[in-house]
């Protein structure tokens, strides 16, 4: 989770200096959900973030639930 908050925030500065203030992340697993999240609890989240739930990885609506914040919703499904 460490390296993927790493590269998570790299993409949030790189979107920061480019004026963009909202991101899709067409793919994500159950570490990725965890990084934004734990990402948004420490303030460290700056975009919001659409998150698409990797097919397979568990019950969609209580991963959206769990996981949706002021700045992240996983709330679709890649398929």
């Amino acid at each position: 989770p460490e390296d993927q908050r790493q590269w998570i925030a790299y993409g949030i500065r790189q979107a920061i200096q480019n004026g963009i203030t909202a991101i899709q992340d067409a793919n994500v697993d159950l570490g990725r959900l965890e990084a934004y999240r734990t990402m948004e609890r420490r303030g460290e989240l700056s975009v919001r973030v659409r998150a698409a739930i990797g097919s397979g990885i568990g019950d969609f609506e209580k991963l959206r639930k769990k996981y949706r914040g002021r700045l992240l919703d996983p709330g679709t499904i890649k398929i």
